[in-house]
Protein backbone atom coordinates (compact mmCIF):
# COMPACT_ATOMS: atom_id res chain seq x y z
CA UNK A 1 0.00 0.00 0.00
CA UNK A 2 1.57 3.27 -1.16
CA UNK A 3 0.28 6.66 -0.05
CA UNK A 4 0.63 9.84 -2.11
CA UNK A 5 -0.19 13.37 -0.92
CA UNK A 6 -2.66 15.01 -3.30
CA UNK A 7 -3.65 18.23 -1.52
CA UNK A 8 -2.69 19.83 1.81
CA UNK A 9 -5.41 22.00 3.35
CA UNK A 10 -4.52 25.71 3.60
CA UNK A 11 -6.16 25.77 7.05
CA UNK A 12 -6.16 23.56 10.12
CA UNK A 13 -9.18 21.34 10.64
CA UNK A 14 -8.95 22.21 14.33
CA UNK A 15 -9.70 25.84 13.29
CA UNK A 16 -12.75 25.31 11.08
CA UNK A 17 -15.54 27.87 11.34
CA UNK A 18 -18.30 25.37 10.42
CA UNK A 19 -18.78 21.66 10.11
CA UNK A 20 -17.68 20.41 6.69
CA UNK A 21 -20.52 20.65 4.18
CA UNK A 22 -21.05 17.36 2.38
CA UNK A 23 -23.14 17.25 -0.79
CA UNK A 24 -24.02 14.09 -2.67
CA UNK A 25 -25.53 14.42 -6.16
CA UNK A 26 -25.70 11.28 -8.22
CA UNK A 27 -22.16 9.93 -8.40
CA UNK A 28 -20.52 13.20 -7.30
CA UNK A 29 -19.55 13.96 -3.70
CA UNK A 30 -18.41 17.44 -2.65
CA UNK A 31 -16.87 18.44 0.68
CA UNK A 32 -16.58 22.16 1.47
CA UNK A 33 -14.21 23.15 4.27
CA UNK A 34 -13.61 26.65 5.66
CA UNK A 35 -11.32 27.84 8.43
CA UNK A 36 -8.16 29.60 9.54
CA UNK A 37 -4.45 28.87 9.53
CA UNK A 38 -2.02 29.83 12.35
CA UNK A 39 -1.70 33.37 10.95
CA UNK A 40 -5.50 33.88 11.07
CA UNK A 41 -5.78 33.75 7.26
CA UNK A 42 -9.21 32.51 6.18
CA UNK A 43 -9.56 29.90 3.43
CA UNK A 44 -12.40 27.93 1.95
CA UNK A 45 -11.93 24.96 -0.36
CA UNK A 46 -14.29 22.55 -2.05
CA UNK A 47 -13.24 19.02 -2.93
CA UNK A 48 -15.23 17.56 -5.83
CA UNK A 49 -15.05 13.82 -6.34
CA UNK A 50 -16.40 12.34 -9.58
CA UNK A 51 -17.75 8.87 -10.39
CA UNK A 52 -17.88 7.96 -6.70
CA UNK A 53 -18.61 4.29 -6.06
CA UNK A 54 -18.17 4.44 -2.27
CA UNK A 55 -18.03 7.21 0.35
CA UNK A 56 -17.56 6.69 4.09
CA UNK A 57 -17.14 8.83 7.18
CA UNK A 58 -15.73 6.97 10.16
CA UNK A 59 -14.77 7.89 13.70
CA UNK A 60 -10.97 8.16 14.02
CA UNK A 61 -11.07 5.78 17.00
CA UNK A 62 -11.30 3.02 14.39
CA UNK A 63 -8.06 4.14 12.75
CA UNK A 64 -6.95 6.55 10.05
CA UNK A 65 -4.44 6.34 7.22
CA UNK A 66 -1.04 7.82 8.04
CA UNK A 67 -0.47 11.17 6.37
CA UNK A 68 -4.18 11.99 5.94
CA UNK A 69 -4.39 14.58 8.76
CA UNK A 70 -5.52 17.80 7.00
CA UNK A 71 -4.21 16.26 3.77
CA UNK A 72 -6.03 14.48 0.97
CA UNK A 73 -4.05 11.37 0.13
CA UNK A 74 -4.38 8.67 -2.49
CA UNK A 75 -3.94 5.10 -1.32
CA UNK A 76 -2.72 2.76 -4.05
CA UNK A 77 -3.54 -0.96 -3.87
CA UNK A 78 -5.56 -0.63 -0.66
CA UNK A 79 -7.36 -3.67 0.73
CA UNK A 80 -10.72 -2.06 -0.07
CA UNK A 81 -9.77 -1.38 -3.70
CA UNK A 82 -8.79 -5.04 -4.04
CA UNK A 83 -12.11 -6.08 -2.45
CA UNK A 84 -14.09 -3.87 -4.84
CA UNK A 85 -12.25 -5.31 -7.83
CA UNK A 86 -12.90 -8.85 -6.61
CA UNK A 87 -16.61 -8.19 -6.03
CA UNK A 88 -17.22 -6.93 -9.58
CA UNK A 89 -14.21 -6.81 -11.87
CA UNK A 90 -16.21 -5.59 -14.87
CA UNK A 91 -17.63 -2.52 -13.12
CA UNK A 92 -14.34 -1.88 -11.33
CA UNK A 93 -12.53 -1.84 -14.67
CA UNK A 94 -15.14 0.52 -16.13
CA UNK A 95 -14.99 3.07 -13.26
CA UNK A 96 -11.24 2.69 -12.51
CA UNK A 97 -11.67 4.03 -8.96
CA UNK A 98 -8.93 5.51 -6.83
CA UNK A 99 -8.92 5.46 -3.03
CA UNK A 100 -8.77 8.94 -1.49
CA UNK A 101 -8.65 9.63 2.27
CA UNK A 102 -8.81 12.74 4.46
CA UNK A 103 -8.85 13.13 8.25
CA UNK A 104 -10.40 16.28 9.72
CA UNK A 105 -9.71 16.77 13.43
CA UNK A 106 -12.96 16.59 15.37
CA UNK A 107 -15.04 15.74 12.29
CA UNK A 108 -13.92 12.29 11.25
CA UNK A 109 -12.04 10.21 8.73
CA UNK A 110 -13.36 10.34 5.17
CA UNK A 111 -12.67 7.74 2.49
CA UNK A 112 -13.79 8.30 -1.07
CA UNK A 113 -13.49 5.79 -3.89
CA UNK A 114 -13.79 7.80 -7.08
CA UNK A 115 -12.43 8.09 -10.60
CA UNK A 116 -10.97 11.56 -10.01
CA UNK A 117 -11.18 14.72 -7.95
CA UNK A 118 -10.57 18.43 -8.21
CA UNK A 119 -10.16 21.19 -5.66
CA UNK A 120 -11.86 24.55 -6.01
CA UNK A 121 -10.36 27.32 -3.90
CA UNK A 122 -13.36 29.47 -2.95
CA UNK A 123 -11.51 31.99 -0.72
Amino acid sequence: MNITEKYILPMFSSNLVNDPIIEIKGMQVSITISGYDDDENFSEVKFKFYSVIEFTKTSPVFGIINGSYDTLVEVQSSERLIELETINNREYSFWSPKHYALYLDGYGFFQIFAKKFEVERLV
